[in-house]
């Protein structure tokens, strides 16, 4: 800017700088629970469309709690009554044959869920699915019927919506968070990776 008779430029007023100075930190994550709105689709295709019942869980873990439940058997977390899967605070979705080829269901960031599962620190969430066809338990994403992702915003950048699909063979997602220098290191947590496109949401049911 060039200076006219010798005199300086007016300084900008303090909330103009304090609004500049926000705009350039104020939106930078610093290693929070983000909520997610979670879109879910079953893609079981044509010759799956008599398949029997699907159900999806949703729960969401602390540090301290995601190894136990990476190693948990999900045959036995599936199996009738089990203690953690009835006491766990989380969203349900069920699909019927008759949802085979329905709509994607979504899970939005503003349900009294993300709050409760925030006042608890939760930082990972766990996508659970019984998949009738899928019987070899293994531990962490190594299971197919188990999918781990991080709710640290600072995997995600600007993305708000988490978009996953779940088919015969296991739940993968179809918007992979940013790569962590540990996950190069724990295999049981690096993120699957699908391809497809959803479109499309109807409210989830939940317990």
């Amino acid at each position: 800017m060039s200076l006219r008779h010798g005199r300086f430029p007016t300084p900008l007023p303090p909330a103009i700088l304090a609004g500049a100075l926000f705009l350039l930190t104020g939106c930078q994550c610093s290693h929070e629970m983000r909520a997610f709105t979670i879109h879910v689709r079953p893609d079981f295709g044509p010759a799956q469309a008599s398949a029997r019942p699907v159900e999806v869980n949703l729960v969401a873990v602390t540090d301290a709690e995601l190894t136990s439940w990476s190693n948990y058997s999900m045959s036995q977390y599936w199996s009738p009554n089990d203690p953690r899967r009835k006491s766990a605070d989380k969203v349900v979705l069920q699909f019927s044959r008759e949802q085979a080829a329905a709509r994607p269901q979504a899970v939005h960031d503003n349900d009294p869920i993300w709050a409760r599962w925030k006042s608890k620190g939760a930082m990972h969430l766990l996508v659970l699915a019984y998949l009738p066809d899928v019987t070899d338990d293994r531990p962490g994403n190594r299971d197919p019927r188990r999918l781990i992702l991080p709710l640290d915003c600072s995997r995600w950048s600007d993305i708000t919506h988490l978009k996953l699909a779940v088919r015969p063979t296991g739940v993968v997602t179809l918007t992979p968070p940013r790569p962590a220098a540990d996950d190069a290191d724990d295999p049981l947590l690096a993120p699957q990776r699908g391809a497809r496109e959803l479109i499309g949401m109807t409210p989830m049911a939940r317990r």
